[in-house]
């Protein structure tokens, strides 16, 4: 059996072998291909032309196969929104729909139309960006998510409260202003 090393320019491209849908996306390697038979590759990635290529494994090889990704033309009322978070692993939502990475990401969207941008990760704090770009152009987000700050739980009793505060080597408190102290 042979195997294909399939990347694209830009990466997450899904890839169908021979028809069949994979849960693959580039880059990535497909294995346990039959030897000396031509096999058909299809690569689809949304706001970019699918692109067919074929290649012959010989068993045992790992062929690789390197394709550019053509993006398709904007529409009239359509814009791109680049969104660049950090960290690159974020996770990203435009209109609460989720969208493929990893980044960084570059999003058809409607022109002249209000979209949300919510980027997050795990141990981080979500960020927000509200965008409208014009028609047919690329408006560019760069997001860096900061570090959430490790939490504790304050007791409580009905219409007070602690908080309790650690800053090493020391901190000036204040609250609405007024000095409480310091660490």
């Amino acid at each position: 059996r042979g195997g294909l090393r399939v990347r694209t320019t830009p990466p997450g491209a899904a890839v169908l072998i021979d028809g069949r849908a994979t849960a693959e996306r580039t880059p990535t390697t497909i294995a346990d291909l039959a030897p000396d038979v031509q096999h058909r590759v299809l690569l689809q990635m949304p706001s970019f032309v699918d692109r067919e290529v074929t290649a012959v494994v010989a068993a045992g090889e790992v062929r690789s196969v390197d394709v550019r990704l053509e993006r398709r033309p904007l529409g009239a009322d359509e814009a791109i929104v680049r969104v660049e978070p950090g960290p690159a692993d974020a996770r990203v939502r435009v209109d609460d729909q989720p969208q493929a990475g990893p980044g960084p990401y570059e999003i058809r969207v409607q022109a002249g139309r209000r979209h949300r941008i919510e980027v997050s990760r795990e141990g981080y704090a979500t960020a927000t960006r509200e965008v409208t770009p014009a028609a047919g152009s690329t408006s560019m987000i760069a997001v860096t998510l900061v570090r959430a700050a490790a939490t504790q739980q304050a007791p409580h009793s009905q219409g007070t409260a602690r908080l309790y505060l650690d800053s090493r080597p020391w901190s000036n408190v204040s609250v609405n202003g007024r000095s409480l102290g310091q660490t």
